[in-house]
């Protein structure tokens, strides 16, 4: 007989006892997650996730993996190539997806192949005109007695023969709001994040620009026939790339990078506090729905983790 385990109500949720910032190192993600609602970083900590959330990164985890293996290969790969990197990808995944995720796996596969074509093709200079140093950098940094963890998408100096470097990430979004986005950018809290870090971790503190490079994933209404959705948004980006593929070169000034070391250390130094119990935990209504749904908006509501699962590990992605 199959014992089964009782879902954990939120009220059963605490502090963790055996995680901290010092020890186990925090990502930007999770950390950013704090300031927002602290009942969300309470969750995030205890490594809670929503199940059907396994759909939302897919197609951007999917295209990353692929934009790893090119940008170290060092050339422009071919359809068939792309092709079979999608496949040893899902191969994989199959393994470990939720059963909800795996019924769009083939779909977001299919999605991904017409877009990374499509891409490359447009982008093909990027083998001619950049040097990549590095590619899917993972990181483990001490930062004033915190340790930060993360993962860098690229990293690369100009092939003119220009010693300055720049850091490459890549974002996948499906609402792109140009110019709020360009407002942002100026004050990133991932890209200053990863500047740091890169700071630290090589000793010098040249590196000050990012380029934001941004793919649009359309969106597909469920009763559309998967091989028509294709065809049409192949169509649609050979007539307007520029719609699908967006790039910000972001140059942060020394003046920047100062004031978000001290504000990274205020947050972290908060956060830490929070997790040694000396500050309270509460939600932050204003949160829930703004700009997007809460993740945890469901448990605070039911106040229950039905429809939740806990992650084995803090860190997957890495």
């Amino acid at each position: 007989m199959v014992r089964k385990t009782k879902t954990p109500k939120v009220d059963d949720i605490h502090l963790p006892e055996d995680y901290s910032i010092q020890k186990q190192g925090i990502t930007q993600s999770m950390l950013g997650s704090f300031p927002i609602c602290r009942q969300r970083f309470l969750f995030v900590v205890n490594r809670w996730r929503k199940i059907d959330n396994d759909l939302n990164p897919l197609f951007g985890n999917i295209n990353h993996d692929v934009f790893d293996k090119a940008y170290t290969l060092g050339r422009k790969p071919s359809p068939k190539l792309i092709s079979k990197w999608i496949d040893v990808y899902c191969d994989k995944a199959e393994k470990e997806l939720s059963a909800f995720a795996l019924q769009y796996l083939e779909q977001e596969a299919a999605l991904a192949q017409i877009i990374l074509e499509e891409y490359f093709n447009y982008y093909e200079s990027d083998f001619e005109d950049k040097v990549f140093i590095e590619v899917e950098n993972v990181f483990e940094i001490d930062f004033q007695g915190f340790k930060l963890r993360g993962k860098k998408d690229g990293k690369f100096i100009p092939a003119n023969g220009n010693n300055y470097s720049s850091l490459m990430e890549h974002k996948n979004k499906g609402r792109i709001e140009e110019e709020i986005i360009e407002s942002v950018l100026n004050f990133d809290f991932q890209n200053l994040t990863y500047i740091k870090a890169d700071h630290i971790e090589y000793g010098w503190d040249e590196l000050k620009r990012v380029l934001y490079n941004i793919v649009r994933k359309p969106y597909k209404k469920p009763s559309t026939d998967l091989s028509k959705f294709l065809k049409r948004i192949k169509s649609e980006i050979k007539k307007d790339p520029e719609h699908f593929f967006i790039r910000y070169n972001v140059e942060y000034t020394e003046k920047q990078i100062r004031k978000f070391e001290i504000d990274l250390y205020n947050i972290l130094y908060e956060a830490q506090s929070f997790l040694d119990g000396e500050l309270p935990c509460y939600m932050n209504r204003l949160a829930c729905k703004m700009p997007y749904k809460c993740e945890f908006l469901d448990a605070c509501s039911s106040g229950t983790m039905t429809g939740y699962k806990q992650q084995k590990t803090w860190f997957p992605e890495l």
